[in-house]
């Protein structure tokens, strides 16, 4: 049976650069409907959402490819929005292509988040140090550090935007020698942008397991919906 699959992007949409990867992995069996939280704002409207007050950042990209910074509690009130205009469709499961932790709900309609994923494919597997976590802005390594720590994990963590890859490809192995030299075990990159030429750069430069949020979750959906 083919199913309608929502996909919420908290920047603007479409997003081929995740998306088309992804249903590479899915194949045929899902017609696939893409929403962006911040699809109907203007550059100043966007402008505001900026994180303050100790607000968690969280970055996106906007349609002409340019990278924005938003603040999570007024991206969790658009991704909601967003899952809910999917809904109406009739778009069932929504995906919300973020690793942040968000209290959205539609109700009658299943909703996956990456970080309920990426918590228990991180738990499955072996590895014996600490576990390395690769986000895309500074500030999360405090906060999104603070999620791996909080679910048991001996956690270093590194930043380097997934947008900023071809303009520095080299801030990806400079996070990726920081956490070897700091003894990482294995390394989740976690955000959803990040692809998997850059997974494979940090892969041969640490030498170790690397955790690719946007694979791991295509497969994971793959196995439950295709």
């Amino acid at each position: 049976m083919t199913e309608t699959m929502g996909v919420i992007t908290i920047g603007q949409s479409p997003r081929p650069d995740l998306v088309l990867p992804m249903s590479r992995i899915w194949g045929e069996g899902l017609t696939v409907r893409e929403r962006g939280a911040l699809d109907s704002l203007s550059r100043r409207e966007i402008a505001a959402l900026e994180p303050s007050d100790g607000d968690e950042a969280l970055v996106t990209r906007l349609l002409d490819g340019s990278e924005v910074i938003v603040g999570h509690r007024e991206a969790e009130g658009l991704v909601a929005e967003a899952a809910s205009d999917l809904a109406a469709q009739g778009c069932d499961p929504i995906l919300v292509l973020c690793t942040g932790s968000f209290a959205v709900q539609a109700p009658g309609v299943r909703l996956i988040f990456p970080r309920q994923i990426l918590n228990s494919l991180v738990r499955a597997l072996p590895f014996r140090g600490p576990l390395g976590v690769i986000v895309p802005h500074p500030s999360q390594e405090e906060t999104i550090g603070g999620l791996w720590k909080q679910e048991g994990f001996e956690v270093i963590t590194a930043a380097v935007s997934p947008y900023r890859f071809e303009r520095d490809p080299k801030g990806f192995l400079r996070a990726a020698e920081h956490l070897r030299i700091s003894g990482a075990d294995m390394i989740v990159m976690d955000c959803m942008g990040y692809s998997l030429c850059m997974r494979e750069a940090v892969r041969r430069a640490a030498g170790v397991p690397v955790l690719l949020a946007s694979s791991a979750v295509a497969h994971v959906i793959a196995s439950a919906f295709q």
